[in-house]
């Protein structure tokens, strides 16, 4: 008689077991084991914050990464599998394989300052309105949220007065990156960030991977630099950095008081011309 029950007891305790982690678990993998080694933590949050930043690592779960059942993979997957590791109270799904990972696609960026005064001339003038989502993607290699869930901005961004990005679109690494510090004192950590930005880049294979016919990847990824002009650093990868650069200096020099749209501008001025 105690066999038949113990026996029952451990059907009930599995049947609750399985009940529990029928989110998690499916036939054909594990919801939120991004990186495929049977377990679903810290390192899964860390490997899909990449993969939605366009860093994705050579081999990874696609399944796993849509990790709210949408059928695509963002944001919203990272949140809720932080939410998930962190032990609070939602449900995580072996989502739908994709190849259509949402990356962010950020074309121009402006902190409002004299040019922009508010969110809607901003986005009259063509510039999409930043957040920290966005600016952690680029700048960050592992995710960190506020106190609302929300993606933090970097903290360097406090010491910035002004900036304007265009970043690399889809396949083509052609970046120019114009930030202006608050002050001389910011001028290094904001140099680092930039720095690090670079690197993230050059080592990011699916610009090789994606080439197209002319090369033209292969021509800029390892022109990319950085440098520093008074109060602004920029980070330049062009057809011709060395121009772009040069474009930046003279502007700087010769303009005191120029905004960091003024030396954008003065760095792609085929634009508009």
């Amino acid at each position: 008689m105690k066999k038949i029950i113990s026996f029952l007891t451990a059907v009930i305790l599995i049947a609750s077991f399985a009940a529990s982690f029928a989110n998690v678990f499916a036939a054909d993998g594990i919801a939120g084991d991004v990186n495929k080694d049977k377990a679903v933590n810290n390192k899964d949050v860390s490997v899909l914050f990449k993969i939605t930043s366009g860093n994705p690592p050579a081999s990874y779960d696609k399944t796993a990464c849509d990790c709210n059942g949408d059928g695509s993979t963002n944001n919203k997957d990272v949140v809720l599998l932080f939410k998930f590791v962190s032990g609070a109270d939602v449900t995580i799904v072996y989502g739908k394989p994709s190849s259509d990972i949402d990356l962010p696609i950020v074309i121009l960026e402006y902190v409002p300052a004299d040019v922009f005064a508010d969110e809607e001339t901003a986005v009259t003038g063509g510039f999409d309105v930043p957040n920290g989502s966005k600016l952690n993607s680029l700048y960050k290699d592992s995710v960190e949220f506020d106190e609302n869930w929300n993606i933090k901005t970097p903290d360097e961004f406090k010491s910035v007065d002004q900036y304007v990005l265009r970043v690399a679109k889809g396949k083509y690494i052609e970046e120019v990156n114009v930030i202006k510090a608050k002050d001389a004192s910011s001028v290094d950590m904001i140099k680092e960030m930039l720095e690090h930005r670079c690197e993230k880049q050059k080592n990011n294979m699916d610009f090789q991977l994606y080439d197209d016919d002319n090369k033209t990847n292969e021509k800029m990824i390892g022109t990319g630099r950085v440098e520093v002009f008074g109060d602004f650093v920029i980070y330049a990868v062009t057809l011709d950095t060395e121009v772009s650069l040069l474009r930046a200096q003279k502007e700087i020099e010769e303009n005191p008081g120029c905004t960091a749209l003024d030396v954008y501008k003065a760095i792609v001025s085929e634009l508009y011309e």
